[in-house]
Parts: C-alpha cells; structure tokens; sequence
C-alpha cells in the first residue's frame, strides 16, 4: 500500500497532468484508488486557463477582422446572431481541445495556462 502511494506521488510529481483514468491503467489499479491517494495528500485538480498566443502581426489582423465584422453587421442586422460560438472546446487547427479534460494536480491552485496554438 506504502509503494503504490509512493508510485502515485512520484508520478504526479514528474507529471502534475497526469490522468487519473490513464494513471489506474499504468498502475492496474481503479480510478478512485488514484483519487483516494491523491486526495489524502491533500492534491487536487486544477484546471489550465487558455491564452491566445499572440505573434507580432497579430494586430492588425485583429483589426481587420473587427472591421469586416462590424462592415457586416451593419450591412445585415442579423450577421452575428448566425455566428456559432461555444465554449465546449477549443477548436484549432490542430483539432478540438476539451477543457473539460485538461488539468493540473497540485495542493495549492498554480494559475496554470496554456498558451493556444494557432
């Protein structure tokens, strides 16, 4: 019991993104075994927040976009009701990025971000 407490807290050390589904498979142990040890630490999962990264010539790229938007907004009344937004991913194009499953195990909450690819 002592080795596999020592094992889950050397591999969250080495790996604080660590799965808790991946980490009982490594492990052939259960989820909530994982959970268990991890809570009786006293770590518990944060989630990373997302940042634009942005380049240099970014701006006026920003700006043009807000411009053309605005040009059409004006133009059709109803433009931007159309636009999909959602916050279940983040969509790249490198494929979708589900907050939902990205976080961080640590005892105190590390502000982790994660710069966005674009």
């Amino acid at each position: 019991m002592v080795v596999q407490v020592d094992a889950i807290l050397h591999r969250v050390e080495e790996t604080p993104e660590v799965s808790t589904r991946a980490f009982a498979r490594e492990m052939t142990s259960s989820k909530s075994t994982v959970h268990r040890h991890l809570w009786s630490e006293r770590l518990y999962p944060f989630r990373f927040t997302t940042v634009q990264g942005f380049k240099p010539d970014d701006c006026q790229k920003l700006l043009a976009f807000c411009e053309c938007l605005l040009q059409q907004q004006n133009t059709d009344n109803g433009f931007i009701a159309h636009i999909l937004w959602t916050d279940e991913a983040c969509f790249t194009r490198d494929g979708a990025f589900n907050h939902h499953n990205s976080h961080m195990w640590s005892q105190v909450n590390p502000h982790a971000i994660r710069p966005q690819k674009h």
